[in-house]
């Protein structure tokens, strides 16, 4: 942070952060083999040629306010965006709010104390635990909560779910309890020791062309983007008898993922590392980096 910190404090009135600068500062300290930035997503501009940028605080947080919805939600705007799930920390009234890689691109999900997560997924294979009206939503045991459908495929944008779109930095949040603000604590930079690559074995029913594959492939290796350092990698979702959520970090599940594709009718198989493994997880250490390596669907690596 110290090389970035100099940077800024070296600006003058009106002149601007530009993003390749900062990229090539970082990636050619020693030790460093790749530099990711999660914000800004470009160059940042004064507003007036009086204005000068200051170096990151490593301890401001930005705080924003929340305002009740028609549909019983909160809804509020993060200052700061692009995000990405591994940039920040949310707080809700003292609580710490865990942003999960949304299996939905471009979104992230709030996972905490009294907070209703998301869940995505075909309507094909929604929980059994569900109850449905046409096929229109289905009921979360665990929050008490009826989630909203688009037809085909559970989205932040209809269901009664909390996160936060990474782009725009929208933010919705659903609870039973009040809210007036949030507030976001960015994780200035964060560093692994090495990535620990995994190949994926994926048995999929539906459209099955290399386009298909490709576009599943892009799917994944988008929403990995988004995993924290140390983060468990899970082939799917893991549920109590009752269809309760046995862990919410499971939340974060490759046949979620999967089935966010159009042309997916329904995710039969998904194996980590080698096509016999049954294990529904897979673990990293703490300053480790889960990446996916190749991803063999229907038998194709393409």
């Amino acid at each position: 942070m110290s090389t970035v910190t100099n940077y800024i404090a070296a600006l003058t009135p009106g002149q601007p952060i530009i993003f390749s600068d900062v990229i090539n500062l970082i990636t050619n300290l020693p030790g460093v083999s790749s530099t990711t930035i999660a914000t800004p997503g470009g160059n940042l501009y004064t507003n007036s040629s009086n204005q000068i940028f200051t170096p990151p605080s490593v301890v401001f947080p930005f705080s924003f306010d929340l305002i009740p919805d028609d549909t019983g939600q909160y809804v509020g705007q993060c200052p700061v965006f692009p995000l990405q799930p591994w940039a920040g920390t949310f707080t809700l009234n003292g609580n710490v709010i865990t942003m999960l890689p949304s299996p939905v691109n471009g979104y992230a999900i709030f996972v905490g104390p009294g907070l209703s997560s998301q869940r995505y997924g075909l309507l094909s294979n929604r929980p059994t635990a569900a109850t449905s009206n046409a096929n229109t939503f289905w009921y979360d045991v665990q929050a008490g909560i009826n989630y909203l459908s688009n037809g085909t495929v559970w989205t932040p944008a209809n269901g009664m779910g909390s996160g936060v779109q990474l782009n725009s930095g929208q933010v919705r949040v659903s609870s039973t309890s009040s809210f007036s603000t949030m507030n976001l604590q960015l994780t200035l930079s964060a560093g692994y020791t090495h990535a620990r690559s995994v190949n994926l074995y994926i048995a999929y029913t539906g459209t099955n062309t290399l386009t298909e594959r490709n576009q599943i492939r892009g799917t994944l290796r988008n929403w990995n983007s988004g995993f924290q350092i140390g983060q468990s990698l899970f082939s799917s979702i893991m549920l109590g008898s009752n269809g309760t959520v046995l862990l919410d970090a499971s939340r974060c599940n490759i046949t979620d993922a999967v089935s966010t594709v159009p042309g997916v009718l329904s995710v039969d198989q998904v194996a980590i590392q080698s096509p016999g493994n049954t294990n529904n997880r897979f673990d990293v250490g703490s300053t480790e980096l889960v990446v996916i390596s190749d991803i063999i669907l229907n038998g194709n690596l393409n």
